[in-house]
């Protein structure tokens, strides 16, 4: 059998070394050691126990062992807390020769660490524009060492998610907030929450307008109708890409007398007819009485009227088409609006500012100029 040497202590030239760690239910070691010069080692044997050895080689007294494998490290678990553990360790080649024990060693594994870390500064930005927010300030302090932290939005620690030491934090929702910051150490003791307040407040968004609600469209003048928006979707948007205007043809047919019969003030038919777009207006000899006020997008018979009076007298409406002479409408659009300017233009009704407006003065002059 071959006979193996350890050197087993912790000392500066020692063959093992060891630390050790706790935990909340109970201490663990960390031991380790250099590893055997020899070439057949297979693994290593753990001895361990709260009484010191009797002897030298594994027969020694030691109340627990354990292979833990060709390996120079290996980390003890399930001790009691405030007892003094005693180790040694043994080689065993892959003829399963075990060699005697290295040096001794122990260790007393500390009371149970109780004492909580402490959260000494915690400072957040006191405005944002966003919800995610750079952490400016965070000390935590313990008697072994923190080891993980948790940022939550409560004054309580249950439900956190420890991690690393954080830079940042994202919040739900926008308005005022309070963030609290917690520390853990290794034992598992948590601080007391540490708070600072934050105001966010997100930028104001606007939404382009996607579908539209419109008016009727208006009646068709000069191969032209129009209509505008009565609402809009979604709630307060810009933009978009409303259709107000399209291109249309109406055909218009006139009425006019069989027989007339004038008197100082009203015009009088015993038989209206339909008449084809072609048809002649009614003669010059006919009066018509104007009665009401009429302006731009007015729908009215005295347009009808009034279109076929300033087509006869020289104020062209349309040369064709909807409003040209004999295809007069009731419909008071653009291209009477400028017939009715030049008008009042050439007899002095008006200015710049009343242009374009059958009022009592144009009313007066139509029924002058007719007789």
């Amino acid at each position: 059998m071959k006979k193996y040497t350890f050197f087993f202590s912790i000392f500066a030239c020692a063959v093992l070394f060891f630390s050790f760690t706790e935990n909340a239910l109970a201490g663990s070691v960390t031991l380790k050691w250099n590893a055997n010069s020899e070439q057949d080692i297979a693994n290593y044997k753990l001895y361990y126990g709260t009484t010191t050895r009797t002897g030298n080689c594994p027969r020694g007294g030691y109340s627990n062992s354990i292979n833990v494998g060709n390996v120079t490290t290996y980390t003890l678990s399930n001790l009691t807390n405030n007892r003094t553990y005693y180790f040694s360790l043994t080689a065993i080649d892959t003829s399963n020769n075990e060699s005697c024990f290295s040096t001794q060693i122990s260790r007393k594994v500390p009371a149970k660490d109780t004492r909580v870390p402490n959260v000494s500064v915690f400072n957040i930005p006191r405005t944002a524009t966003s919800l995610t927010v750079n952490i400016l300030t965070l000390t935590a302090t313990d008697n072994v060492a923190v080891t993980q932290y948790c940022l939550r939005e409560s004054s309580s620690s249950a439900s956190c998610v420890w991690g690393e030491k954080p830079t940042t934090y994202t919040f739900a929702t926008d308005g005022t907030k309070r963030l609290y910051a917690f520390a853990r150490d290794a034992a598992g003791n948590i601080s007391v929450g540490r708070s600072d307040l934050i105001i966010i407040k997100l930028p104001a968004t606007t939404s382009i307008c996607n579908s539209f609600s419109y008016s009727e469209w208006t009646t068709c003048t000069d191969n032209l109708q129009s209509r505008t928006v009565i609402s809009s979707t979604p709630t307060a948007c810009v933009g978009g890409t409303p259709i107000l205007s399209q291109t249309c043809t109406l055909a218009v047919a006139t009425l006019a007398p069989t027989t007339a019969m004038v008197s100082d003030s009203v015009m009088t038919q015993s038989t209206n007819t339909v008449t084809t777009p072609e048809q002649e207006v009614p003669s010059a000899t006919v009066k018509y009485t104007f009665t009401a006020q009429l302006k731009y997008g007015d729908s009215h018979a005295d347009v009808k009227a009034l279109q076929q009076f300033l087509n006869t007298k020289g104020y062209t409406v349309a040369t064709t088409g909807p409003g040209s002479k004999g295809k007069e409408t009731e419909y008071f659009g653009p291209a009477t609006r400028a017939a009715v300017t030049k008008f009042q233009q050439a007899n002095n009704i008006g200015d710049a500012t009343s242009y374009g407006f059958v009022g009592p003065k144009t009313r007066a002059k139509l029924q002058e100029i007719q007789g």
